[in-house]
């Protein structure tokens, strides 16, 4: 409520001082400005409402700050999810939800602050449920998997007869005879080893139709670029408010390219077992 956009700001330099009575000292003017002060701040709740409702950046941007916090606590509590980049995605997307809640004028009149708060709190409790049932329907052999390899996962994938490019083609009729399906780390390995693999008989059956995408995964999992990286990569764009939303709707394209993935591995192991 303290802060100030310019805009306000100019309205009340000039309603005060273009036409300011004169002042006999220091003190008198010290007084005026203090008044002034009392009069304007902190900022009318209903202000803030407004430029929110315009896309004012300078209130949403204090705002998307105070989210973040909120979203850890919530996440902590609820889901058990701690971290700046395990709650990013859920502080994401409800950033983008109030956002288009306030923007696009869906919250019931009048709002204020307080139904603000309480649509993001909404959001946040909707996205941490949808991540306990996501959790619950997904397999448990695959659930923790990670798409960036440390150097021993990478011996462990990749440096072995089984999954060496020559053995491929006999290995699309009974996947059975590769894979441990009692063993979760080996029904993961062989996950990765698909998708990483080009040359694999099943690769083009799981990417199939995410080629680009999986291409962008490649570019941050594989080759290190954060998303800011291939979004100026690709588009051209660095910093700046469109920058970040297409940060943003990266990473929801990978979170769900990633499901996408898993539930089509999930049929192929029981197409090919």
């Amino acid at each position: 409520s303290y802060a100030m956009t310019q805009t306000i700001f100019n309205e009340i330099y000039t309603a005060g001082f273009s036409s300011m009575p004169a002042f006999g000292n220091t003190d008198e003017l010290d007084s005026y400005c203090r008044c002034l002060a009392a009069d304007n701040f902190p900022t009318d709740e209903r202000r803030i409402i407004l430029s929110l409702k315009d896309n004012d950046n300078f209130y949403w941007g204090k705002f998307y700050a105070k989210l973040r916090s909120i979203t850890a606590a919530f996440c902590y509590q609820m889901s058990g999810i701690k971290g700046e980049e395990a709650v990013h995605d859920i502080w994401s997307d409800t950033c983008i939800s109030v956002n288009r809640a306030v923007v696009e004028q869906k919250l019931k009149e009048p709002v204020n602050a307080k139904a603000v708060i309480s649509y993001s709190v909404g959001v946040l409790k909707n996205k941490n449920k949808e991540l306990a049932r996501a959790r619950a329907k997904t397999p448990a052999d695959i659930d923790a998997l990670q798409y960036r390899l440390t150097e021993e996962e990478d011996n462990k994938c990749f440096n072995n007869e089984f999954t060496s490019p020559a053995g491929f083609p006999s290995q699309i009729d009974s996947l059975s005879t590769y894979i441990d399906f009692n063993d979760k780390d080996s029904v993961r390995g062989y996950f990765i080893v698909i998708l990483y693999n080009k040359e694999h008989p099943l690769h083009g059956e799981l990417v199939a139709g995410y080629e680009e995408k999986v291409d962008r995964m490649f570019e941050h999992y594989i080759d290190g670029l954060s998303y800011e990286e291939i979004v100026e990569k690709h588009y051209g764009l660095k910093g700046g408010k469109e920058a970040a939303k297409e940060c943003a709707r990266l990473r929801q394209e990978m979170k769900r390219l990633k499901k996408s993935l898993t539930d089509r591995f999930k049929k192929i192991t029981e197409k090919y077992r």
